[in-house]
């Protein structure tokens, strides 16, 4: 069940490393003695796995590992959607906010913003998020428009 990603199987990372312990009175460790302070050299295993599965690799990881206590950690593993959260159009030379703001409403009158001019526009289909606008800004956007149930422009 561990160890599959995509069209791959037994993936896995693998980091060398000393662990250190002091197994107590009631222990019986695979290696090192009672009351005294060990250090074995030890590989940590990372492998990912469906959450369908993960008792069944905890299962076996705890019945074949030879230490009493093994140490582990589970990670929530997240991978990226595989749809852009947008794009960002770079106009040949620089307009006018004003003239953009009235290109998706023709109703507006006065700009907020005069004399502001935007050379890089971020498109972002997704809800207005502070996320967004970082990645943007680091893009070197001078404005975003947020599409998704409402549009929503905002100057960087």
């Amino acid at each position: 069940g561990a160890g599959k990603i995509g069209e791959y199987t037994m993936c896995s990372f693998r980091i060398m490393g000393v662990g250190t312990y002091k197994p107590g009175s009631k222990s019986n460790p695979h290696l090192g003695k009672q009351k005294k302070l060990s250090q074995n050299n030890e590989t940590r295993l990372e492998v990912e796995c469906d959450e369908s599965v993960l008792n069944d690799v905890l299962d076996n990881m705890l019945e074949t590992h030879p230490y009493e206590e093994v140490a582990y950690e589970i990670y929530d593993f997240r991978k990226r959607e595989n749809r852009s959260d947008g794009s960002i159009i770079t106009f040949k030379k620089k307009i006018e906010y004003s003239d953009l703001v009235k290109r998706f409403n023709k109703n507006i009158s006065e700009p907020i913003h005069k004399n502001k001019y935007l050379k890089r526009l971020a498109i972002v289909n997704d809800s207005e998020s502070d996320i967004h606008i970082e990645r943007c800004t680091r893009k070197e956007a001078d404005a975003v428009l947020f599409v998704n149930n409402k549009v929503n422009l905002i100057i960087l």
